[in-house]
C-alpha cells in the first residue's frame, strides 16, 4: 500500500550558510543537529518519489539540494533545485527502510541561493499489506508527566487536552519504536504510553539508564474513526531532557487508506478567518494562509474528523467551519461545528490533490463562537494515487481499469472512478514490465495516472 507523507512549512526559512535538518512528517524549525530532525520507521518498506517545493527560486547559478537521511546517513533519494526553478523531484530512486531506522531530510546549498521556505513529500510503500507509518517528534519535559500527539511534531504539554489527534478510520496501531537523543542516565527513565480516548493502552515502552532505543512489537490497539489518540510521557528521577523520535505502524481496516492528522493547542480568532498546517508544525493559527502551506504527492483526502476538547461554539448561530484548502481555494471537504457540538465530521466529500499542490486548513467563525483554550484537533484519510497533472484527460467514460499485465511499452487506456465521475486517460508506460493496473504505484515502477478508490492491488490481497 502506498502512503503520501505531508511535510514542511512556509513559515521557517532555510539558511544558506549551514547544513540543516528537518522531520519528514509535519515540520519544526530547521536545525543543524540531525537528531532534531529524526523520526522513526516502525515497519519495513520503501521510500521514493521525493518532491520539494520552495517559495522562492534559488537564483542564477545557485542551488538547494535536499537529501533523505536514513539511520543518520545520506541516501540516494535526493533532488536539487537550481536557478529559476522552484521545485525538484526524484522519480528514479527507491530506498529500502527497516523498522527502527530513523528518517530526516537534509538541506544543503551552493552559490548562496535565496533563503526560502520549503515544503516536501514522499511516498512510503510498506512491505506488509495495508500498513502505513505514524512518524512523530517531540520535545521532552523531564520533570513531570506530559502529553503529545502521535503524528508530526510536538512540544509536550502537561495538559492532555492540548496535545491529541483524531483517528479518521478504523484500524490497528502497533509497532511502537522510540529513540532518545540523550541517555536518561543511571537510575533514571522515561515511560512512553499510547493513549486512547484519554486512557492508557498496553502499547508502551520504558527507556532507562544508558539506553536510547526501545520498542513494543507485541501489543496491538484497535481504534475507530473519531477516537482520540496521543502519547503520554512519564519521567522518573529527572532523566536527561532532549528530543524524542518515535513511530507507530497503522493498519487500516479499509485497504488503501492511511491517516493525516494534526492539531493546534492554541486559540483561533472568533471574529476573523485563520489558517493552520494540515500536519503539526511549530506555529499556531494565523491569518496568513501562505505561512501554513504544505504539500503532498498525488492523493485524495476524505473522511475529515474534528474535535474540540471542552468548549462548544454555543447557541445563537455560533459556529466553526473548518475547510481543507487547495492552492488557496476551498474544497468541498469541510466540517461545520455548531451549538453544543464538540465533534463533527465530513465523510461524504473529498479533495483531490495533484503532485505539489499546496494544502492548508481554514478556520472560519460564524457570529462569535466560544473559544476553547485547548485549541482544535483533527484527522483525515489519505488515499495515494490520483490523476497525474502531467497527463491529459481526453474524455469521460467507463468505470473499470483495463490493462495488459507484463507489457513493456505502447499506448494504454486506463479507466478510473472518482466521486461518481470517471476519467479516461491515455499515457505511455515506462519500458518495464507492469504487474498490475497503474491506479496505484508500487516501489517506483510506474506512476499513478488513473485513480479508483475502490481498486485493490493484487499484492494487497
Amino acid at each position: 500500500m502506498r502512503q503520501v507523507t505531508v511535510g514542511g512549512t512556509s513559515n521557517n526559512s532555510l539558511d544558506n550558510t549551514a547544513t540543516e535538518y528537518n522531520i519528514i512528517v509535519g515540520a519544526r524549525n530547521w536545525d543543524t543537529d540531525i537528531n532534531e530532525g529524526k523520526q522513526l520507521v516502525s515497519t519495513g518498506g520503501f521510500i521514493s518519489k521525493l518532491y520539494v517545493k520552495l517559495d522562492a527560486a534559488p537564483g542564477s547559478g545557485k542551488t538547494w539540494t535536499f537529501t533523505i537521511m536514513v539511520a543518520g546517513a545520506a541516501s540516494d533519494l535526493t533532488c536539487s533545485i537550481t536557478g529559476t526553478d522552484t521545485f525538484g523531484v526524484d522519480e528514479s530512486n527507491s530506498i529500502a527502510v527497516s523498522a527502527g531506522n530513523s528518517l530526516a531530510i537534509r538541506a544543503t546549498s551552493s552559490g548562496s541561493p535565496t533563503n526560502s521556505n520549503a515544503t516536501w513529500s514522499l511516498i512510503f510503500i510498506g512491505t506488509t499489506v495495508n500498513e502505513s507509518l505514524f512518524l512523530g517528534k517531540a520535545q521532552l519535559n523531564n520533570t513531570q508527566p506530559t502529553y503529545s500527539g502521535i503524528f508530526g511534531w510536538f512540544l509536550n504539554q502537561p495538559n492532555e487536552d492540548i496535545n491529541y489527534q483524531v483517528i479518521p478510520t478504523a484500524g490497528v496501531i502497533k509497532n511502537f519504536y522510540v529513540q532518545l537523543n540523550k541517555q536518561p542516565k543511571i537510575g533514571r527513565s522515561y515511560t512512553f504510553t499510547l493513549r486512547l480516548n484519554k486512557a492508557n493502552t498496553a502499547l508502551a515502552v520504558t527507556l532507562a539508564d544508558l539506553n536510547q532505543t526501545a520498542n513494543d512489537t507485541s501489543d496491538e490497539i484497535t481504534v475507530a474513526a473519531g477516537d482520540k489518540v496521543g502519547l503520554k510521557v512519564v519521567p522518573s528521577g529527572t532523566p536527561s531532557g532532549g528530543a524524542l523520535a518515535f513511530g507507530f505502524t497503522f493498519r487500516a481496516d479499509i485497504k488503501g487508506e492511511s491517516c493525516v492528522m494534526g492539531q493546534q493547542g492554541t486559540t483561533p480568532s472568533a471574529s476573523d478567518v485563520d489558517y493552520a498546517d494540515i500536519v503539526n508544525s511549530q506555529i499556531g493559527f494565523s491569518a496568513t494562509e501562505i505561512d501554513h502551506r504544505q504539500i503532498g504527492r498525488a492523493c485524495l483526502l476524505k473522511k475529515f474528523y474534528i474535535d474540540i476538547p471542552n468548549t462548544p461554539p454555543g447557541g445563537g448561530g455560533n459556529a466553526w467551519d473548518l475547510t481543507v484548502r487547495k492552492n488557496g481555494v476551498s474544497t468541498d471537504l469541510t466540517v461545520n461545528l455548531t451549538g453544543s457540538n464538540l465533534a463533527g465530521n465530513d465523510t461524504t466529500n473529498s479533495a483531490l490533490f495533484a503532485d505539489g499542490d499546496y494544502m492548508t486548513l481554514m478556520i472560519d467563525p460564524t457570529s462569535v463562537p466560544n473559544l476553547d483554550t485547548e485549541g482544535m484537533h483533527w484527522g483525515m484519510v489519505s488515499v495515494a494515487g490520483a490523476i497525474s497533472p502531467s497527463r491529459t484527460i481526453t474524455r469521460l467514460t467507463g468505470i473499470r481499469h483495463r490493462f495488459s499485465a507484463g507489457r513493456t511499452g505502447g499506448r494504454y487506456e486506463i479507466h478510473g472512478v472518482l466521486g461518481g465521475i470517471s476519467a479516461f486517460t491515455n499515457y505511455q508506460r515506462r519500458n518495464k514490465p507492469q504487474p498490475w493496473s497503474p491506479a496505484f504505484d508500487y516501489g517506483g515502477f510506474y506512476d499513478p495516472f488513473a485513480f479508483d478508490p475502490t481498486y485493490i492491488n493484487p499484492e494487497d490481497i
